[in-house]
């Protein structure tokens, strides 16, 4: 999958609220309901250049300008940690 439609919409729906939340607010909002979805996707995550998907990683990338530093590194190392290659590009 692509990842774009779906998340776009929700990055779009949930921008606003940014200015209106605390940032405490804002950032257990994402924790509750954002980052469990995202760091799933990433979590599953494979390498494969013969048949790349990188929905997982635009996904994360539609809610960069929305999580905090902290938040994103920490979903970008769940990917380095939990990524798997295709057994066929070591054969």
């Amino acid at each position: 999958g692509g990842g774009g439609g779906a998340c776009g919409a929700a990055v779009a729906l949930l921008s606003p609220w940014r200015e209106v939340l605390d940032a405490a607010s804002w950032r257990g909002l994402l924790a509750r309901g954002v980052l469990p979805k995202l760091a799933e996707g990433m979590a599953a995550f494979r390498v494969n250049p013969a048949d790349q998907k990188l929905g997982p990683v635009r996904r994360v990338l539609a809610w960069a300008g929305l999580l905090g530093l902290e938040q994103l590194a920490a979903l970008l190392l769940l990917a380095r940690r939990t990524m798997r290659c295709e057994q066929r590009l070591f054969t």
